[in-house]
C-alpha cells in the first residue's frame, strides 16, 4: 500500500484510484488504512468531494517506505550473489526503479 501511495508521489491521492491500481476492496482499502493512519504513517487529507477520500504519506510513511526498499535491495543483492536472480535482474531493477522515482505510467 505504502508503495502504491509512493508511485503516486505520496501527497493528496484519491483512495479510489490506488485502490483500484491494488485491486483491493473498500473493505480492505478501509481496514489497511485505518491501521496505517492508526500507526501515523498515513493521513485523510480533505478532499473536494466530501465522499472521497485522499490520502498523503506522513513522514514516518515515507521512513517505513524508504526502510522496506532498503530491505528488499539488500535481500535483492544476496539473492543475486547467490545466482538466483540471473533471470530476473533487468526486469526487478526496472520494476523497482519505477516505484522508487515515483513514476506512474500516465501518472499524476
Amino acid at each position: 500500500f505504502l508503495l502504491g501511495l509512493a508511485a503516486y508521489g505520496g501527497a493528496e491521492i484519491p483512495l479510489a484510484e490506488v485502490r483500484e491500481d491494488l485491486d483491493m476492496d473498500q473493505a480492505s482499502a478501509s481496514v489497511l488504512l485505518r491501521r496505517l493512519v492508526q500507526k501515523r504513517m498515513v493521513v485523510r487529507v480533505r478532499a473536494d468531494d466530501r465522499r472521497a477520500a485522499e490520502i498523503s504519506l506522513t513522514a514516518e510513511g515515507w521512513a517505513t517506505f524508504r526502510r522496506s526498499v532498503s530491505a528488499i535491495r539488500r535481500e535483492i543483492r544476496r539473492a543475486e550473489r547467490r545466482g538466483e536472480l540471473t533471470a530476473l535482474g533487468s526486469e526487478l531493477g526496472a520494476y523497482l526503479g519505477f516505484y522508487l522515482r515515483g513514476g506512474r505510467a500516465g501518472g499524476r
